[in-house]
């Protein structure tokens, strides 16, 4: 199961119609050309079923590379509900990790 967690939001976040999420793909950020980008989002607005034009680019990281998306929060609802085949589909892809940053209530 690919592992997906959620940290607290704020009041200001929580007003917004975005989330953001932390993606955590393999390789090596020097690869991580514009190309490449493109693709990772192109294979994951697929998986999710949504234009790609919803998934913003916020920032690119290294430590494998962690890619920040800003999405609507019906798309972070999506992403953790995810199906048994999808989460293969996104593994096969080289996604390791979601973390949900906001745009989902905190589960206790």
């Amino acid at each position: 199961m690919l592992p997906i967690t959620s940290l607290m939001m704020s009041e200001a976040e929580n007003s917004s119609d975005e989330g953001q999420a932390e993606i955590i793909l393999k390789g090596e950020i020097s690869n991580f050309m514009p190309e490449v980008q493109f693709a990772a989002l192109a294979a994951i607005a697929g998986i999710l079923n949504i234009p790609h034009e919803q998934l913003k680019v916020v920032q690119v990281r290294e430590g494998s590379i962690s890619l920040e998306l800003k999405m609507p929060k019906k798309v972070i609802e999506k992403l953790v509900a995810l199906d048994e085949w999808s989460v293969l589909i996104i593994q096969d892809l080289g996604i390791q990790q979601v973390r949900i940053l906001y745009g989902l209530r905190h589960r206790s």
